[in-house]
């Protein structure tokens, strides 16, 4: 029997609504999940860079880049612990408490697949790999795991590493920390422990040209090259009984600058914290933010766009906040989400 005309029209209008309201985006409820929503993990610029994506404990948040209204979310049934964008940044993946890497199309906003990594993960790293071949999970008690994107087989463990990975500029290398023995160290994706990197601390950041790696132990900052195998800096960055634990570090894509977060404190009690951007020609600090809220339960979170010209910071007390240009001119703005009570 042929449908009547009006029906099909009809038919057709409730299919796409239906598409539009999918129970994993939620757009018209965004206001009330983000005034509930408790920051679990960090920030990605994703989808060419029109969006910022924020992960909490109800999902993660979907932010327009040029206004930071909140648009949609990626709704899932469990916390969000860690995310990474792929190179291309029209992927994203997720870690979740449970120790499932889920990855998801940034630019339709759609789940394509999961990965079983973990048993748990209540800490959660994640690394993409430049090339977009790999992805790379740590978790504290179990060994670090590379998965193949396009066969999404497990290619191999690294038994030493249970905190903090990062790859290098090649694909072939991560560098992590081995919490076991107390030291940093370059690993070969097969597992094999290529250089110990004495000193460097358990935060580290391999620049995107692959010749530094950014290391901090509290508040000691130190620049390690690669090529010559020695520290180009090792110093204390806040020089004062207010100073505390780097929690941060993140590069700019030209590989030309990073950035550093520390927070201050009274006693026990954190204090608004700073942001310094250092030059790697100098190494010194060339610019820096203050009044960033600082939280003991959760880190400050922070990534330039990859064109460089933009730099997005999820904050302590609960604020996405965004600087513009070279000037770091603050242009917006959102506060809207619960600074998590439990991390971890």
């Amino acid at each position: 029997m042929l449908l009547n005309p009006f029906w099909l029209k009809i038919a057709v209008l409730i299919a796409l609504t239906m598409v539009a309201v999918s129970p994993n985006l939620r757009s018209s409820e965004t206001s009330q999940i983000s005034a509930e929503a408790q920051i679990q993990s960090g920030i990605a610029w994703i989808n060419d860079d029109t969006w910022i994506a924020v992960g909490t404990d109800r999902g993660v948040a979907l932010h327009n880049a040029q206004d930071l209204e909140e648009r949609d979310w990626l709704t899932l049934d469990t916390n969000i612990r860690a995310l990474a964008a792929s190179t291309s940044s029209h992927q994203i993946a997720l870690g979740t408490v449970d120790g499932q890497i889920q990855v998801w199309d940034a630019v339709a906003r759609e789940f394509l697949y999961s990965l079983d990594v973990f048993e748990q993960a209540r800490r959660f790293f994640l690394s993409w790999s430049p090339n977009d071949e790999w992805i790379a999970g740590a978790t504290f008690g179990e060994p670090a795991q590379i998965w193949n994107i396009a066969t999404r087989e497990l290619h191999g463990r690294i038994q030493d590493i249970e905190y903090q990975l990062q790859w290098n500029a090649t694909s072939r290398e991560v560098v992590g920390f081995d919490v076991a023995h107390a030291y940093a160290g370059i690993w070969s994706i097969d597992g094999e422990l290529i250089r110990i990197l004495p000193a460097l601390g358990d935060l580290l950041s391999w620049s995107p040209d692959g010749r530094l790696i950014v290391g901090s132990s509290r508040d000691r900052l130190t620049v390690w090259n690669v090529e010559t195998g020695q520290n180009e800096l090792s110093v204390e960055v806040v020089d004062s009984p207010r100073g505390g634990l780097i929690d941060s570090i993140t590069w700019h894509p030209t590989s030309r600058y990073f950035a550093i977060h520390v927070p201050l404190w009274e006693g026990l009690e954190p204090l608004p914290g700073v942001i310094q951007i250092w030059s790697v020609d100098t190494l010194e600090p060339v610019f820096e933010l203050s009044d960033i809220a600082t939280s003991e339960l959760i880190p400050n979170t922070m990534a330039w766009n990859h064109a460089g010209d933009r730099f997005a910071v999820i904050s302590g007390n609960g604020r996405l906040l965004l600087w513009e240009g070279n000037a770091y001119t603050l242009v917006d703005e959102f506060d809207g989400y619960v600074v998590t009570q439990e991390n971890g």
